[in-house]
């Protein structure tokens, strides 16, 4: 019972093993209704809330345990959850998608481009201008970008097996440490694509099913898309009901032999029967099938088919598309042209003089073009070097709730916004309610030692 004790006074900057044991293993601690979660390097979590960060002062986290908030330096943190409340609105229909070489990405309207510089619309931040040399490539959709899912950030609407060991959400990802489907109907009619990272401990076997109408176990007789991911590649089948299955394609991941974490992107085409592969931005196959799309569903299916080792899906994102054809750009990025693919696969080779009024204005070596917004399908600039990025101990990738992400040098996180510093627009402010997640020590690999880092120790005063 809380009371006239006096607290347990954990002393020192360097957290003991007892001491997290202590911090741990309170109720409390990992309340339900907490607004956030804060994840160290060595594994620990603390659910909590974020009060405000200042760089002169360190991040201030409110913590159930403590008498206190904590006050910590950014240098064993790697990842802060917020409780994002605030998405884009119904209203807003970005037809851009823009990647940064950099990696940011945000999805919004291209207003203009000239004079080596550009402005775009968003959502998160009102109209945003930047330097065109910052810019990778610009994608175009005539129907407009739709997230249909972003996260997760717990498994409500998501079903999950009824074996022993069932996958479970846990610090911003779904897990699995044994044979299970974890599957949701998204009603998925459209082309779409379906990002995540995949993280293992050991060697593994998982299938996902695309555009499946059964997503409460795996159904090997339902008409849909299944493919198959191991370690050291992966295997794509057509699921025709009543038919049986016919391979479409198989490839060899060979970096996945020396890694525990890739990014897969699997972009759907249902108008031309198409699946293209990317693992950490690079093509591994787009197949098609001749018989066109058979797929009969909506929904999702993941299936962890080894007992043993430990499956994470995190920074999961589905968009639905427009179908028409999209290049990838690591197979196309010029060294010295511009490039515009348009929507009937044909290319356009030259410099990008301008995007002004709907129509794109192309210096060719013939002559000069003129070309409507709407038979483009993607802007991929000329390749030149990244400027190189100094990662200070406040330099954090910010994830949105509508899917973007931007790099910033934070100065202020307080008062309902954050404020700092993109190498793309500059000085940029954000509601906070729009951040879904905090990713800090940027460069840095995922282990270290059982320091969190405490401004203030005195502040670990844990109530009895």
């Amino acid at each position: 019972m809380r009371g006239k004790s006096e607290p347990t006074q954990i002393a020192g900057v360097a957290m003991s093993v007892i001491g997290l044991w202590i911090l741990l293993n309170l109720q409390f601690a990992t309340s339900a209704e907490s607004a956030g979660e804060l994840q160290m390097f060595d594994g620990t979590s603390l659910s909590g809330e974020l009060v405000r960060l200042e760089t002169g002062q360190g991040l201030v986290w409110k913590f159930p345990a403590a008498r206190n908030p904590l006050v910590l330096r950014p240098k064993n943190l790697t990842t802060v959850r917020l409780k994002a409340t605030q998405g884009p609105p119904e209203s807003f229909r970005p037809v851009s998608k823009l990647r940064f070489k950099n990696g940011d990405e945000i999805l919004g309207n291209l207003i203009s481009m000239d004079g080596g510089k550009f402005e775009v619309e968003t959502w998160f931040a009102g109209r945003l201008k930047g330097r065109q040399e910052t810019v990778e490539a610009i994608g175009f959709s005539a129907n407009g970008y739709r997230v249909l899912f972003e996260g997760p950030t717990s498994l409500d609407g998501w079903t999950v097996g009824k074996n022993s060991r069932p996958w479970k959400y846990q610090n911003g990802a779904f897990v699995a440490k044994g044979p299970d489907i974890l599957g949701r109907d998204f009603g998925l009619k459209t082309s779409s694509s379906l990002e995540f990272d995949l993280t293992w401990s050991a060697a593994f076997s998982l299938t996902l099913t695309l555009y499946t109408k059964t997503v409460d176990r795996f159904d090997y007789s339902a008409s849909a898309y299944i493919l198959y991911i191991s370690q050291g590649g992966l295997t794509l089948q057509r699921v025709t009901a009543g038919q049986g299955a016919v391979l479409l394609g198989n490839a060899q991941i060979p970096s996945m032999l020396t890694k525990s974490s890739v990014r897969f992107e699997i972009r759907t085409n249902i108008e031309d029967a198409s699946i293209g592969i990317l693992v950490d931005g690079v093509p591994a196959g787009r197949w098609k099938d001749n018989s066109g799309f058979a797929a009969k569903g909506g929904g999702l299916v993941f299936y962890s088919q080894t007992d043993g080792p430990e499956l994470k899906l995190s920074n999961m994102r589905l968009t639905a598309l427009d179908g028409r054809y999209e290049p990838e750009i690591s197979t196309n990025a010029p060294s010295t042209n511009d490039v515009v693919f348009l929507a009937n696969r044909d290319r356009v080779t030259g410099k990008i003089e301008g995007v002004h009024d709907g129509k794109i204005k192309v210096l060719t070596r013939a002559t000069h073009l003129e070309i409507p917004m709407e038979r483009v399908v993607q802007l991929v600039l000329a390749k030149s070097e990244a400027e190189p990025v100094t990662h200070g101990p406040w330099m954090v990738r910010a994830k949105l709730i509508g899917g973007e992400n931007l790099m910033l040098d934070i100065q202020q996180f307080q008062n309902g916004q954050l404020r700092g510093s993109n190498a793309n627009f500059g000085s940029v402010e954000l509601m906070t309610s729009s951040v879904r997640q905090l990713q800090f020590n940027l460069n840095r690999p995922t282990s270290g030692p059982n320091d969190l880092g405490l401004v203030s120790p005195e502040s670990l005063s844990i109530e009895q």
